[in-house]
């Protein structure tokens, strides 16, 4: 995604069909080398979010249920602003595989 994302915002949320709603966990941003060397903005990696909770499942939604932990395709779903935290909608089929 690029930095000109748009944002949705919305209060309450109830995926349709085969959507769903989870939130992703924080990714630590990579500040400095191993070496110990501070890294300027433009030369740091962007990290993606992979992992995440399902907080709402449509009713077409099969492989995953609320509160599942989830392992999804990194630049799936659209990122919404949800009673203040930002949560992705996503299809069912974009999500990898459950987290134990």
């Amino acid at each position: 995604m690029s930095d000109t994302r748009h944002m949705i915002r919305v209060q309450q949320f109830r995926p349709c069909a085969d959507w769903l709603v989870l939130e992703p966990d924080a990714v630590e941003e990579v500040r400095e080398t191993e070496g110990g060397l501070m890294l300027p903005d433009s030369a740091r990696p962007r990290m993606v979010p992979r992992t995440g909770t399902v907080l709402a499942v449509g009713p077409d939604v099969k492989r995953t249920v609320s509160g599942e932990r989830v392992i999804f395709s990194a630049y799936a779903g659209t990122e919404i602003e949800m009673a203040g935290r930002t949560v992705r909608a996503m299809q069912d089929c974009h999500i990898i595989a459950g987290i134990d």
